[in-house]
């Protein structure tokens, strides 16, 4: 029983001959780049980006200043 095993063990398919890996050319290392873009933005379009974020915080601390009382309008 044990020798039938084997021997359908080694006629089957299951081990395969390993094939040796192609051979590749040597290739020069890829150099990193700088992109130019952060987000998918330009450098004006996050200029501008940040600048709105800078009012918005300026206008909403003023607003809620004004709402607690700690400061009033001078008219």
């Amino acid at each position: 029983m044990l020798e039938n095993l084997r021997q359908d063990f080694d006629s089957s398919e299951l081990i395969q001959e390993a094939e040796p890996a192609p051979v590749r050319k040597w290739e020069a290392p890829k150099v990193p780049t700088v992109p130019d873009r952060i987000l998918g933005m330009t450098a004006p379009q996050r200029f501008i980006i940040s600048l709105l974020l800078f009012v918005m915080t300026f206008l909403l601390g003023a607003l809620c200043l004004m709402l607690s009382g700690r400061i009033l309008p001078p008219f």
